[in-house]
């Protein structure tokens, strides 16, 4: 079989059922029956509701961990204090009856199931022992018990033959097949285990053993790796089934519902049983005898208490078949027919009353003559319970009984209620009130204190305080008569003779017939006093709802649950001989005791084994106090001062991103794992599930508290952490922590090497910019140079010395010719032309209204100088403002120019030429259009070749890169023209189009 988990070491318990001849003739009688049986300690039952695998238990073990393991006959069960986790076929274990569990140092638990076959847990899966093939060959003879040791060898007891033995090769053997024995021990201390078997002849002879001639005499070996010790015995005829126990110093065996012991081999006594042993074993230097047919289990508490038949007996009315001590001292009893048991705590006894009712609870205790122990039911019954244990009852009642007083004169039972009684010899009367008091109301009382001669009762009640003369059996003083009534709680009256009384305003003294608090000035006494009592020094203890306790001399001290204590609010106080305090709350039991000069503080709870942590009364006889709780009646040794173990929590499971990991993969988690989800546990069984934890993790050093057993964290930020959680046990003390450091990676973008690189990057981009920047300057700087020498180049193309000659010729033709009109108006627009021109070759954009002035100017000069051959027509979109758009100047005249000199060439002279240009709002972009009715661009083209015309092509190539330039510095430019045609094919002029940002 492959898997990761080896197959050595083994802790096991065995009890196993074999079949044996009668002993007798040893010539011992039987001792006299001494058992106890009504005082048991309380305990948990854990069945089928709870998650067990079935009520039929064989076997219970603790392993390594910590963990519970229960073998049933419907699987295993694993048990965290929380939870059952039950095993069977679907996990592996294929036959589900188990009689026998083993635990082994490498965390495995080893089973033994009802067809002989081994199994073994193994890190949450279960998997078939390697030579199970090895049993078959001893077929019938079915293993009943198994020993796995350390070296890897294996021991099995096999039924009706011996015992085998097979080394971790696998060869196996009989380790008695050269002896002559019947019965076979093997003793293993080590393990606290013993296998036992009984060989018939039979068998033996299958297997060519030596057998035994003598049918009156078995011989017994004792074997512990090999045969340390032969013993004859004497039988009768006839066979039973028997169990056998031995610890290298006691040897025990059950033959024929008789106990057999022997101390170092050697026989001892032997004593009837009242059924077949289930299950024998020793446990904390305790035998544990478990029986059949619902006898319970037996406790004999050393061999002193064995010789003699002294016992205890625990849960009678089950037949107990496994026993199981855990590391912190609890115990578990398997039962044959009810699941599990549990006890805290053997040493805590919960007294048992017959026929005690379910809802009947005790209120009330008080001691009595002989040591007896009177208790007050809340069903109004008066019980009396002697050293030997025999509960009586006195007399009952209707009402509650919340406090017992015995008188010191005459052994009387003085019953608080309604009314308040007087139980003696048997019968019961009332108390009455003294004639002069005038009160003809019944007596009643709820809380009793009596004063220090015993001669008077100081009688808490609902109208107040009331003082009974004992003598008398009368009430001489009552407060029911005063005018301000207080509700008063308890009393107490001091060797001194000062009375104290706690009310629900604090402490008050009664002095003189008056109640008195302006003599008591300290603050932590002004708030409900419930109970008081007086430590031998003086110091008065007094039990309040909300502070604690708090001791009271020549100075206070408050003992709160910041010392440990349950809860700050307490219901009863007592002061035993030892000078301990007991403080009973509705959370718990508290013992307080001054250890080098410092008080400190014990707790008692269910976690203790208490049936309950509601105390109702306490009461302190000889050696022991008695507590009573809601659920029951305990008895515990005043000198109970251990400390209970502290049990450090482990991890169940660490999830990462929902993946599961192991603590060592947490050193190093990517930036990606940051979801990290902790479940741990404490296997302390004491508390029954509500341990309390607290963690942390070092980013937060305060301490958080929680009953979860899971933490949570999401999206935590790289870095190094620390987690640390710790559990709380029973007597409020935080164990060790469990710590997990984990790490998580900074993301590459944090990373040093990151950051420089990337710091490196950001420079070079920087400069890269800078540099771009600075040739994109130098760029601009330069195109807005070339502009502006276009810009002057435009005006020396509009302006060349050809127009201007042909413009002061034809005026001097206008005045040759006398026309004087004329020439003064041509005169006139050429003066304004070459104005405004001048004006706008300066500036880097000119308004629509002067541009388009500068194009009527030229237009009508050229108009006069051509005889008004062509007419022009100018059209602005309404969307403009003439005066608010603002475009380059001198961007349109270079092309009307071009339209006059080459497009109206035409053959025909008599035709007129038509210019027309439409300025428009397009797409958010300026459009202007020229278009003429001339020759169109391929005529002109042939019109020109051979010929020069530079100053017309001057000026239209300038006007075409000022737009590419414009176009470069990121301004949207557009320059389109084409040649019109009419319908005929004929040329019908140019259409130029240009688009520019205003």
């Amino acid at each position: 079989m492959a898997n990761n988990c080896g197959e050595v070491k083994h802790y096991y318990h065995y009890s196993i059922l074999v079949l044996f001849s009668l002993l007798s003739g040893l010539g011992i009688g039987p001792l006299s029956l001494s058992a106890q049986t009504g005082r048991q300690p309380h305990f948990r039952n854990y069945t089928t509701d709870d998650g067990l695998a079935s009520p039929e238990v064989h076997d219970i073990i603790q392993d390594n961990k910590g963990y519970i393991w229960i073998a049933t006959d419907n699987g295993v069960s694993r048990f965290d204090g929380y939870q059952f986790k039950n095993y069977s076929a679907k996990e592996g274990l294929n036959n589900n009856v188990i009689f026998h569990l083993q635990a082994d140092e490498q965390d495995r638990v080893w089973m033994q199931t009802m067809s002989g076959k081994m199994y073994y847990y193994c890190q949450d899966s279960i998997y078939p022992y390697t030579f199970n093939h090895i049993f078959e060959q001893y077929h019938p003879y079915l293993p009943q018990g198994f020993i796995m040791s350390e070296n890897g060898w294996s021991y099995f007891a096999l039924s009706d033959l011996g015992l085998l033995r097979i080394d971790p090769e696998g060869r196996h053997e009989i380790m008695n097949r050269k002896h002559s024995n019947s019965v076979m021990l093997l003793e293993s201390p080590e393990h606290d285990q013993t296998l036992y078997s009984i060989a018939s002849n039979a068998s033996l002879e299958k297997f060519g053993m030596p057998t035994q001639n003598q049918k009156d005499t078995l011989r017994m070996a004792i074997f512990s790796d090999s045969l340390e010790w032969e013993y004859k015995i004497k039988v009768t005829v006839g066979t039973t089934r028997s169990s056998g126990f031995s610890d290298k110093q006691y040897q025990f065996f059950d033959f024929r519902k008789e106990l057999f012991v022997f101390r170092d081999h050697q026989f001892q006594a032997k004593y009837p049983l009242p059924a077949k042993a289930a299950v024998l074993t020793m446990k904390d230097s305790i035998f544990w005898l478990g029986l059949n047919d619902k006898f319970g289990v037996r406790a004999y508490r050393g061999f002193s208490n064995l010789s003699q038949n002294k016992y205890q007996t625990y849960l009678t009315n089950h037949s107990i078949s496994a026993v199981c001590r855990d590391r912190l001292g609890g115990y578990w009893f398997g039962s044959l027919q009810s699941g599990i048991f549990y006890a805290p705590n053997l040493g805590l006894e919960v007294v048992e009353r017959p026929g005690e009712s379910a809802n009947e609870q005790v209120l009330s205790l008080e001691q009595w003559y002989g040591g007896q122990l009177l208790m007050g039911t809340d069903e109004g019954s008066v019980y009396a319970m002697p050293p030997s244990g025999d509960i009586r009852q006195l007399t009952t009642g209707q009402s509650p009984i919340f406090d017992l007083y015995h008188s010191r004169y005459d052994s009387s039972v003085w019953i608080t209620g309604r009314p308040f009684r007087i139980y003696q010899s048997g019968t019961t009367r009332e108390l009455s009130y003294r004639p002069d008091l005038g009160v003809k109301n019944m007596v009643s009382g709820k809380k009793l204190h009596y004063s220090q001669d015993s001669s008077y009762l100081f009688s808490l009640t609902s109208i107040g305080l009331e003082i009974i003369d004992i003598q008398s059996e009368q009430v001489i003083y009552t407060t029911g008569n005063s005018p301000n009534q207080e509700r008063f709680i308890t009393a107490f009256q001091d060797p001194q003779n000062r009375i104290w009384i706690g009310s629900t305003r604090g402490l008050l003294e009664y002095r003189d017939g008056k109640f008195e608090r302006n003599s008591i000035k300290h603050d932590e006494l002004r708030i409900r006093i419930e109970a008081i009592d007086q430590l031998d020094d003086g110091t008065l203890v007094l039990g309040t709802k909300g502070n604690g306790l708090v001791l009271w001399k020549d100075s206070i001290t408050v003992i709160d649950e910041n010392w440990g204590l349950t809860s700050n609010m307490i219901e009863n106080l007592a002061v035993d001989d030892r000078q301990q305090i007991w403080a009973g709350t509705l959370n718990g039991l508290n013992v307080l005791s001054k250890q080098s000069g410092e008080w400190r503080v014990k707790r008692f709870t269910m976690a203790h084994g208490l049936p309950s942590n509601e105390i109702h009364d306490l009461c302190a006889i000889n050696d022991r106090m008695y507590v009573a709780t809601s659920r029951g009646l305990v008895k515990l040794p005043l000198g109970n001062n251990t400390q209970a173990d502290l049990t450090k929590p482990f991890f169940e499971s660490i999830l990462v991103n929902g993946r599961s990991m192991g603590p060592a993969e947490m050193q190093d988690l990517t930036p990606n794992e940051r979801n990290i989800q902790l479940q741990f546990v404490c296997l302390n069984f004491k508390f029954k599930e509500n341990i309390p934890y607290r963690y942390r993790l070092t980013s937060d050093p305060e301490w958080s508290y929680t009953l979860n057993r899971s933490v949570n964290y999401a999206s935590l930020s790289p870095g190094n952490y620390l987690f640390e959680v710790q559990a709380q046990n029973e007597d409020g003390n935080w164990s060790d922590s469990l710590s997990l450091p984990f790490s998580i990676s900074l993301p590459v973008w944090q990373r040093w090497w990151f950051i420089l690189l990337s710091a490196a990057v950001l420079i070079g981009l920087v400069y890269y910019w800078y540099r771009m920047r600075l040739h994109r300057l130098q760029k601009e700087a330069g195109i807005e140079r070339e502009i502006n020498e276009l810009q002057r180049s435009a005006l020396q193309a509009q302006m060349n010395p050809h127009f201007i000659f042909n413009c002061l010729n034809s005026i001097q033709n206008f005045i040759a010719s006398g026309d004087k009109t004329s020439a003064m108006e041509y005169l006139s627009r050429f003066a304004t032309l070459v104005r405004t021109t001048l004006n706008a070759s300066v500036e880097p954009a000119i308004s629509l209204q002067d541009e388009v002035q500068i194009l009527e100017n030229y237009l009508e000069l050229e108009k006069l100088r051509f005889g008004k051959r062509f007419e022009y027509e100018i059209r602005i979109d309404p969307q403009l403002d003439p005066f608010d758009t603002m475009l380059p100047p001198l961007l349109v005249q270079p092309f009307v120019e071009n339209a006059i000199i080459h497009g109206f060439n035409f053959e025909d002279r008599s035709r007129a030429g038509n210019i027309f240009l439409a300025y428009e709002l397009v797409d958010d972009l300026l459009q202007i259009t020229i278009r003429d009715n001339g020759i169109g661009i391929e005529q002109s083209r042939r019109n020109k070749e051979g010929k020069e015309h530079l100053r017309t092509s001057l000026g239209m190539s300038i006007t075409r890169k000022r737009l590419s330039l414009q176009k470069q510095a990121q301004e949207q430019q557009y320059l389109m023209i084409r040649e019109l045609t009419e319908p005929d094919g004929s040329p019908g002029g140019t259409e130029i189009t240009i688009r520019i940002k205003f």
